[in-house]
């Protein structure tokens, strides 16, 4: 037989190669990225896998990100005809790119023999560990583009003694179905691609709960509570500093993005409100929102006593429950900026009609897989009570030469800037959005300790606020907190090899 050596897409002694590439997201880079694949095998897995991203979301709905985020790593072996003239070998894995918007990396190669006899061709040889492990390699480490596209060329692959030992184990005969296998779970065969509409079903029934069987998981325990007798003392960061895990996001620039990761189970969120009224203010102006998708949490805090405030403000609501958009924390950040724009455009409309000055500070906090934002103008405060230590989220809109002098609110005029601040979220972490009257009142000593010491979000934002009113609340006295604790159900656990 003539001399099959292969490596990477160099020139071999024959005309037939073996290329090795990729096509998909990563989080170093802001879009689709595709390297060292035949074009028609790129060309293949873009149409494939965006009609199997569409379908998927339609049917899984706000459910999908939650069982993309779970789905294991895939090997496939799927014969000539499917991408193009060759059989093609490789993994499949959940990524998502540097602005948050996530879909499958495959790494993969083009064989140009049977799809037996390649699957015997690199048994042995380490093609597949190979191409899992620099796909976690550029999820977990942030490799660059070029050290990625090093990995993916370092590939081993079958040399012509493997390759003519698998010609003669499988002969010459044509497959014309695919197969398809993780780790923990047994081959599945298909003629030729799954269908797009059938991509839940096969690919991602281990969060989706769609009936099929699904793969083992390693157990990830949540973390043990902490005695209240037992607990460290509450730790309150200044107001003027942020931590570590968060930061200002400037205008324009992209959210840091939490990758799917084995450490991290998926998170089920808890949340309530309060709201008492100050003992100066002629009416609660505050109002507490929540999307109806569980994933935007806002706190309006009326400014000023106009009269028409209360309703003003609650005719507002209704845009803010709706921010929601399932796939994408930078599309949800964007979506919360556009309805905060809407909401300022209808209170400063109101104020123009009425001849009243009146306005709001608002602060709203997204959650979406272990990733959070908060968005704010004005002087409502955020905070994050993580092991032990009180963590300021923001920082308030005040002018630092003139006292008691806002500088950026809802409705104070045709044009909205919110800040914006982001970090991660973990299993028992506690988000607390406070009013001004609030903060002012108890301070964040007290908050740090009472949000410590509650048992639920409820607990915790009704003995905020009957505390601040004891203490003489002014102004009016909210809150409203969100507990995320890890979820319990055994479908909704990381697959052990992410």
């Amino acid at each position: 037989m003539d001399t099959l050596g292969y490596r990477g897409s160099q020139t071999t002694p024959v005309s037939a190669q073996i290329h090795t590439g990729y096509f998909g997201k990563v989080p170093v880079h802001g879009d689709f990225v595709g390297h060292g694949l035949p074009r028609v095998v790129e060309n293949g897995l873009d149409v494939w896998l965006r009609a199997a991203m569409r379908a998927s979301q339609t049917q899984l709905g706000r459910g999908w990100l939650d069982a993309f985020l779970v789905t294991p790593v895939w090997h496939f072996a799927v014969p000539a005809g499917a991408f193009g003239p060759e059989t093609v070998l490789g993994v499949m894995m959940p990524s998502v790119d540097r602005v948050g918007r996530y879909f499958p990396l495959i790494i993969a190669g083009s064989f140009p023999m049977p799809m037996m006899q390649a699957l015997h061709a690199v048994d042995g040889c380490g093609f597949y560990p190979g191409a899992e492990a620099a796909a976690l390699s550029v999820l977990r480490s942030g490799l660059s583009i070029g050290a990625f596209n090093e990995a993916i060329e370092a590939l081993p692959l079958p040399g012509p003694d493997q390759i003519a030992a698998a010609h003669r184990k499988s002969g010459d005969s044509p497959q014309d179905t695919g197969v398809w296998w993780t780790a923990d779970r047994d081959p599945q065969w298909h003629d030729g691609l799954p269908a797009a509409d059938s991509f839940a079903d096969v690919f991602m029934a281990q969060a989706a709960g769609t009936g099929q069987d699904q793969p083992r998981s390693a157990p990830v325990p949540d973390p043990a509570p902490r005695p209240a007798s037992a607990a460290a003392p509450i730790v309150a960061v200044a107001e003027h500093e942020l931590p570590a895990v968060d930061r200002l996001l400037p205008s324009g620039a992209a959210p840091d993005v939490t990758y799917p990761s084995a450490s991290r189970p998926l998170l089920a969120l808890t949340s309530a409100s309060a709201s008492l009224k100050g003992q100066r203010s002629t009416a609660n102006t505050d109002v507490a929102v929540t999307s109806e998708d569980g994933q935007a949490f806002t706190l309006l805090c009326g400014l000023g006593q106009n009269p028409g405030l209360p309703a003003a403000l609650g005719s507002v609501a209704p845009l803010l429950e709706d921010i929601t958009h399932p796939f994408a924390m930078n599309d949800l950040i964007a979506e919360a900026k556009g309805k905060l724009g809407r909401a300022n455009a209808t209170l400063t409309a109101c104020a123009a009609q009425t001849g009243q000055r009146g306005g709001a500070s608002v602060v709203t906090l997204l959650i979406q897989a272990h990733r959070h934002a908060v968005l704010w103008a004005g002087i409502a405060r955020a905070f994050l009570l993580r092991d032990g230590e009180l963590l300021a989220l923001n920082r308030p809109h005040l002018d630092p030469r003139l006292r008691n002098v806002v500088t950026r609110a809802l409705g104070a005029g045709p044009n909205l800037s919110p800040d914006t601040a982001i970090g991660e979220v973990r299993a028992g972490d506690r988000f607390l959005l406070v009013s001004p009257g609030l903060f002012e009142a108890i301070g964040p000593q007290e908050i740090g300790e009472t949000l410590s010491d509650a048992t639920d979000p409820h607990q915790a934002v009704t003995h905020l606020t009957q505390s601040a009113l004891i203490a003489g609340a002014a102004l009016d006295a909210s809150a409203l907190s969100v507990f995320a604790q890890a979820r319990q159900e055994p479908s909704a656990k990381p697959y052990n090899q992410m």
